[in-house]
Order: C-alpha cells, then sequence, then structure tokens
C-alpha cells in the first residue's frame, strides 16, 4: 500500500468515527454527570479464570483532564488531554513493539508494564521520559494500587511487593500456594488474593500473609474487585459477590439470572459504591450498589455472541466495550433504558476502558483512536498521533462511508489533528538496535523522482534531465576552455556517528538475589538514545532487556542465585550501537562472615554435641532438621551467610527455640543451619530474606 494509498483509508475511517460520533452526540441528552472511576478486564470463564493472565489495564487518579494510553502496533504510551482531544507527548519503549502494554496511573506515578516481555518501566511525568525499569520473566502480572503495588505469578504461587518509587523489592517473596484467581489492591495497599482450593481470600502486605477469609468458593473461579476501596469478590462459579472487611464477609449477595458457571466481566476497580458486571453468558449486567446492598439486573442489548470488554460505571450510566464492533454500550441506571452507542474505532478490535477524574477513556490499542466521555456524557474524538508518514505529501480525503440511515454528503473535509509544530505533542521516539539511520530532513518537498538533485534542480548523476534533438551537423572541434565545475550541494547532512560508550556502569546485589545496574548515558548522546542490558554467568544462564531508562533492575527470577554474572551496557542512536561498558555482580550479594557455635546442642535430638572439639553444626537441604545433610561446618570454623529462611522450630541447651535458619557455605558446600548456631536473631537480622 503506498502513502496516498494508506492515508486515504486512515482518513476514511476517521471520518466516518468522528461523523458517527458526532451523529450520537446530537441524539444524547446533556446535564448528565459522570463520576470518574477505574477498571480493568477481569474475566470469569467457566473452567479456568482468564483475568489478570491476560491484559488488565488499571488506572488511578492522575493530573485532571489528561490520560496516559497505550498503541500497540508502535509500542508506545501517549498522554492524551481530554478536554482539547490532543496528544501532549508519546514515549517510545524499546521491544514492545506489538505488545499490548498495562498502563497503571496514580498521580505522577505512571507504570508501564509489558506482559510478554517481563519489563516494568516507570515513567518521568515530569520530563516526560522513562525512568527506573525493572525486569521479571514473562507471564508475572502488575497489581497495583493507590498506595502499593505488587509483582503477582499466579502460575507458582508467589507474590513480591514493589516500591512505587524505585521499583525495587519491599520485603521478601511471600508464597501463597494453590490454584489463585486475579487478585486486587485495596485503599489501605492490603493485596487479595482469591484461593479456589479451600474458597478462601488470602490478605498479603509487606509484612507476610494475614488471616484468610472464608467466602465459601471452594472450587470456584473467583477475582477480586476494589469499589469504593473495600475487596469485594466475584464468584462466577456461584453467580454471587461479596463484600469483605479484615476480620470476615460484610455482606454478601446473588446475582439474579446469572448463568451456571457465567463467564462474568468485571472492572478491577470502580471508585465509587456500585459495582457492574457483565454476564457474557447469560447476556445480562449486573450493576452491584455495595453500600444500598442491592443488585440490578438487565438484559444485554447487542444481540448476545459479542466480544465485550470490562464494563466500567460513571454517575448514572454503564459503559461496557462491544470489541466486536468497536463500539461502546450505554446503559443508564436512572431511566432504565440503554442510550444509543457510540463508536471508537468503527471495527473489531481491543479496546482498553480507562476511567481518569469525570471522565471515561476508551482507547483503541491497535490505532490512533480514542473517545472520551466527560462529565456531560458526551462522547468526543481523542487522536494519540498523527497517523500520516513524516514528509510525506498529503492529498484530499475522499468522503467517508455513509453511515446506515444517514444521506451521503459531500466530501468531508479531514479534520486537523495536531502532529507537528509548536502545537502539536512531544514526541519522544526512541528507536531500539538495528533502527536505520535517516538523514535530517531538508528543505522543500522530497524529489518524488527518488534522484538526489543540486541547489539548481539539476540531477547529480551527472545526466541533463533536458533531452537533446538529433543533430545531423558536422561536430565542431572543441576549444581549449577550462570546463566549469558542477555546484556542490550545501544542504546535504552528515549521518549521525555511532554514540560513545555508556559510563560509570555498575551493577549493585539486591535483596532476595535482583541486580540493580546504572550507568550515565555516552557524552553528547541525544535524547531518543536506548540501551540494552545483557546478563550471563559465563555458563547457562543469560537474557537481555531493552530500555529507555539508566537504570534498571534484573529480577531475581531471571538470575540463577548466588552465580556472578557480567552486565554489559549497549547504547543506541540512529547513528548506530555503541561498544559495551560492563560490571560484574553476584545474584544475593557476598555474604557475611559467621562463627560457628554448637556448644549448648549436648540436647539435641538428632546431632548432639558430646565431644565439643570435634562437634560440628549439620547443613541442610530446607530449613528443617529433618532435610537431608549437604555437608558439616566444625565448631569454631568461619562461614559464609547469604540470607535466611523461617523452617523448623529449633531449641538449644538453655531452652530457647528459633525458627530462623541461614543459608551458609562452607568448604564448597551450602546448606541451612540454624540461627541458634550462628549467633541468634542478630546473625538472622543481618543477612537478607532468601529469595
Amino acid at each position: 500500500m503506498t502513502v496516498h494509498e494508506e492515508e486515504r483509508v486512515l482518513g476514511s475511517l476517521q471520518d466516518l468515527v468522528w461523523r458517527a460520533v458526532r451523529a450520537v452526540m446530537a441524539r444524547r441528552t446533556p446535564g448528565r454527570t459522570i463520576a470518574g472511576g477505574l477498571a480493568a478486564t477481569l474475566l470469569l470463564a467457566g473452567v479456568a479464570f482468564a483475568a489478570g493472565k491476560g491484559i488488565a489495564s488499571a488506572g488511578f487518579s492522575t493530573h485532571a483532564g489528561t490520560a496516559w494510553l497505550g498503541t500497540t502496533p508502535r509500542g508506545s504510551v501517549t498522554l492524551v488531554d481530554g478536554t482539547s482531544g490532543r496528544p501532549s507527548a508519546e514515549i517510545v519503549l524499546p521491544g514492545t513493539a506489538g505488545h499490548r502494554l498495562q498502563i497503571s496511573q496514580d498521580g505522577d506515578t505512571i507504570l508501564v508494564y509489558d506482559p510478554s516481555t517481563g519489563v516494568l518501566t516507570k515513567i518521568d511525568s515530569g520530563r516526560l521520559t522513562a525512568g527506573p525499569a525493572r525486569a521479571t520473566v514473562p507471564g508475572v502480572r502488575l497489581v497495583a494500587g493507590a498506595k502499593a503495588a505488587y509483582l503477582v505469578d499466579y502460575g507458582a504461587g508467589t507474590v513480591q511487593r514493589i516500591d512505587l518509587a524505585t521499583l525495587e523489592n519491599v520485603g521478601a517473596v511471600i508464597r501463597v500456594p494453590g490454584h489463585l484467581g486475579t487478585a486486587g489492591v485495596d485503599a489501605q495497599g492490603t493485596l487479595w488474593v482469591p484461593r479456589s482450593d479451600d474458597g478462601m481470600v488470602v490478605p498479603v502486605t509487606s509484612g507476610g500473609l494475614g488471616t484468610p477469609v472464608d467466602v465459601q468458593g471452594r472450587g470456584s473461579n473467583m477475582a477480586v474487585s476494589v469499589v469504593g476501596g473495600r475487596p469485594v469478590v466475584v464468584d462466577g462459579t456461584k453467580g454471587r459477590v461479596s463484600v469483605l472487611t479484615a476480620t470476615g464477609v460484610a455482606w454478601s449477595a446473588a446475582l439474579p439470572g446469572a448463568a451456571s458457571g457465567a463467564a462474568l466481566l468485571a472492572p478491577a476497580t470502580q471508585d465509587k459504591g456500585r459495582l457492574p458486571l457483565v454476564d457474557k453468558t447469560g447476556g445480562r449486567l449486573f450493576v452491584v450498589d455495595t453500600d444500598a446492598h442491592k443488585v440490578q439486573s438487565v438484559r444485554l442489548d447487542n444481540g448476545g455472541g459479542h466480544d465485550l470488554g470490562a464494563p466500567a460505571m460513571n454517575g448514572d450510566r454503564v459503559y461496557i466495550p462491544d470489541q466486536s464492533t468497536g463500539s461502546v454500550l450505554v446503559y443508564s441506571t436512572t431511566h432504565h433504558t440503554w442510550e444509543p452507542s457510540f463508536p471508537v474505532s468503527g471495527k473489531a478490535g481491543p479496546i482498553d476502558t480507562l476511567p481518569e477524574n469525570d471522565a471515561v477513556y476508551f482507547n483503541d490499542t491497535e490505532s490512533s483512536h480514542a473517545v472520551v466521555v466527560g462529565a456531560d456524557g458526551t462522547p468526543r474524538p481523542v487522536q494519540k498521533f498523527t497517523p500520516v508518514r513524516p514528509g510525506a505529501k498529503k492529498s484530499p480525503s475522499p468522503a467517508g462511508p455513509v453511515l446506515p440511515g444517514s444521506t451521503p454528503s459531500a466530501p468531508a473535509t479531514r479534520p486537523t489533528v495536531p502532529g507537528s509544530g509548536p502545537s502539536g505533542p512531544v514526541t519522544v521516539r526512541t528507536p531500539g538496535p538495528g533502527t536505520p539511520s535517516r538523514p535530517s530532513d531538508t528543505s522543500g518537498p522530497p524529489d518524488p523522482s527518488g534522484i538526489p538533485t543540486t541547489p539548481s534542480g539539476t540531477p547529480t548523476d551527472g545526466t541533463d534531465p533536458t533531452p537533446t534533438p538529433p543533430d545531423d551537423t558536422t561536430p565542431t572541434p572543441p576549444t581549449n576552455t577550462t570546463p566549469t565545475p558542477t555546484p556542490t550541494p550545501t544542504d546535504t547532512v552528515p549521518a549521525p556517528e555511532p554514540p560513545g560508550a555508556p559510563t560509570g556502569v555498575g551493577a549493585a546485589p539486591q535483596p532476595g538475589g535482583s541486580v540493580r545496574v546504572s550507568w550515565s548515558p555516552p557524552s553528547g548522546a541525544p535524547k531518543n538514545v536506548s540501551y540494552t542490558v545483557s546478563y550471563s554467568d559465563g555458563d547457562d544462564s543469560s537474557g537481555s532487556v531493552q530500555t529507555t531508562s539508566t537504570v534498571l533492575t534484573v529480577d531475581a527470577t531471571r538470575l540463577v542465585f548466588l552465580r556472578t554474572y557480567t552486565f554489559s551496557v549497549t547504547a543506541h542512536t540512529d547513528g548506530g550501537d555503541s561498544s559495551e561498558a560492563t560490571a560484574k555482580a553476584r545474584s544475593g550479594g557476598d555474604g557475611k562472615s559467621f562463627t560457628v557455635d554448637v556448644s549448648k546442642t549436648t540436647t539435641d535430638p538428632v546431632n548432639p554435641c558430646t565431644d565439643l572439639p570435634n562437634c560440628r553444626a549439620t547443613m541442610r537441604e530446607d530449613p528443617t532438621h529433618t532435610s537431608a545433610s549437604t555437608g558439616e561446618a566444625p565448631q569454631g570454623s568461619t562461614v559464609v551467610g547469604y540470607c535466611h529462611k523461617d523452617g523448623q522450630s529449633i531449641g538449644n541447651d538453655d531452652g530457647v527455640r528459633s525458627t530462623q535458619w541461614i543459608l551458609i557455605e562452607h568448604d564448597g558446600k551450602r546448606g541451612y543451619v540454624s540461627t541458634l548456631w550462628l549467633g541468634g536473631a542478630d546473625a538472622y537480622e543481618s543477612v537478607w530474606p532468601c529469595p
């Protein structure tokens, strides 16, 4: 497809969407207020809980009237102004093109997570650039709230709280074994994890596991939505919702008319006290009022069989993305009626829903299109970027397709969309490795022939642009004159040079086995510099991560604990790739020294000390006295301790007991030893938690 054909297609689609939105606007009743909410796609399928394992877009309050929206083909996030419908900045994250990004927003804290690669990036909202980044393993999910964020591995049953500012670990990895449903973070920062094995919901904080709450959900597919700051369990198998407190279930209700094993769609969070749910199997909409303890049920108004997204509620309206048609269904809970739907993309495709303050954004993740519905209930088009190639010649757009029920009109003028110049968006497009260099744009439009020309318009390949007619006269002998030199172009821009190597590369071990890599940009590097961080232990553990940040935490799940890695950082610009700059670090750090003292183990039931000079501390495979021995450390010997873990309770001759164990190394062997033989609680607190 040529540039002009691509523009005509995009223009037709844009005209169709914008005209349809205006048509809907003309049919709407003004004066309806929409309150802010929060939505993400959670799906309770009939056999397995599918939400949280796929895309879950979460949003929180940010600057009034603005939101960050993702575009999958470009691998970018764009800050848009809902009032003007214009973009303010676009940040392209290398290595994410084609990946549907998960965006979490809370004021100036903007987190972008790529579930396909496991890379989490914080956006610097002040500079409109990528900030610190963290590399987890693909498949881990980000679950964020206003006060806390967690990385949840539903398959492995692990939870890791992270710092919202630095993305570093907060506390140790917490294990939540069992078949888990999608979790949610309440207003206090507690993560609530539903577990179908025993029908419990487990609260998790940085301090560990809390007391589980029984919601009678054994064998059910469950998810947690946070409604008005409170956790609400949605049970798709039993068709029931339960509002939780720290001590139990505050209120529970059945969903009238819900299909058996319903495929329920629920928002991850909802600011106010009402929770909208969509039963895709039974074709019903439920509105659960958690304050008034009421449930409203109504038939869906889309004919059934459509690919619907999670609903969002604002004011008295419920909005349901219809991804089969690229439109949004609207239901008024005040008038108990379905209102006219409105288009987002005008074609089938994924739609992300993001309520922000007093507006709701519906984002077509595959194109430049989005729609925002403000406090007046009127949908307005939003343009994330200009879908025209830089430097391409513009041609008049043909008339858009005629909507059913409308009359043909004259060719429409394409709406003006910001793209360049002082009033356009600040675009931060960062090329990844291998991005071809492109000379700077020269004045004037591009020559359609593709042949470089001199300032006078003469081709530089030596040919004469004016055809010479045939000449049958006798040639005139050449005269002895000096030929006129060909003018030298003066507007040629030299190709950019490759960047220098990053400087000040450092690698610092972190608690739990992760490693934080940091560096400074190359001297004179342009703003669009990106980096590849590679790591290798020289054996069978290696990988790489792309980022635009100068700080990257390589998660412990990517590394082998207690192995030493070389971390290499390479810079990329339009001019090419830099040389590598390296640093080394050991996952888990270098440990602490301890002296073995087993003098008070004469009553030990497994390994009593009867001859102190010859007594030894037995290292264990696990932190229990019954696990296999991995080696021995003699009385008085010096060992290296790396991390601590809770395990079996052990006592000494003085009656002191401890459940704390330390992973030590002696004579090339590693194993767990009770802290009672290494100095007690002081030893435990001097090392990091084990991963």
